[in-house]
């Protein structure tokens, strides 16, 4: 009942009609809650109310009421902190409770809210550094440390911190190298490499590092000239 109340609510808000959609959420969340109570301490009741939690924070953060949001992603990292305490260091909560504190730093940074957004996001990467540690061959988790190592340097480079958003970026290049080395015919692990390069060319020359920048330009440059062109549109 929950998931389809909630896959409604999507229905109207592409429809505008904000009010139906906001009913039709609260609606949801109440189904969520029931269903929650029957069981509440069963991992997998808490695995799906913290997805569905976090569904309805990107679909409030998304109709622009950041209130509502902030409270969904909220309840949802307290649920995914409880399947952590009881399970400490279960790769399947591990990864939940990073993608859940991942969310609401995004909400938080949206609404100017800097120091808990770099809480958040720092929590989230604590939570890819122990993924990482349990499988540190693991592609998919280094995709994963990747990503939250990058939100957390943009959230630093966000509060005028370039210095400690490069050593992010450079935590990242580590792996994003080692990806691309391995995964050689999958084109987006090279092209994220290069991406990464660019940002952090720029930022070693705000450091004041201009042979730093140049040499992960010549490092860009060279994956670049190596990628197929892309598509036409």
């Amino acid at each position: 009942l929950a998931v389809g109340l909630y896959n409604l609510a999507w229905i109207y808000e592409s429809r505008g009609e904000r009010e139906v959609t906001q009913a039709t959420l609260e609606e949801a969340a109440e189904a969520r809650r029931r269903l929650a109570a029957l069981e509440p301490d069963e991992p997998e009741r808490l695995r799906e109310r913290v997805v569905g939690l976090d569904d309805h924070g990107d679909l409030h953060r998304i109709r622009g009421a950041l209130d509502h949001a902030i409270t969904a992603h909220q309840e949802a990292l307290r649920c995914a902190r409880r399947l952590i305490a009881r399970h400490p260091g279960a790769p399947e909560w591990l990864s939940l409770l990073a993608v859940s504190a991942s969310k609401l730093g995004h909400v938080h940074l949206a609404r100017g809210e800097l120091d808990p957004a770099r809480a958040a996001g720092e929590e989230a990467l604590q939570c890819a550094r122990a993924l990482l540690e349990r499988d540190p061959d693991g592609p998919e988790r280094m995709r994963r440390a990747c990503h939250f190592l990058e939100w957390v340097a943009d959230e630093l480079h966000a509060r005028g911190e370039p210095a400690r958003a490069l050593a992010g970026y450079e935590e990242s290049l580590r792996h994003r190298r080692d990806l691309a080395t391995r995964e050689r015919d999958q084109l987006a692990s090279r092209r994220d490499l290069a991406e990464l390069l660019d940002t952090i060319a720029r930022l070693r020359r705000t450091c004041g590092d201009p042979e730093g920048a140049r040499a992960a330009d010549e490092e860009r440059q060279q994956i670049e000239d190596e990628l197929p062109p892309e598509p036409e549109a």
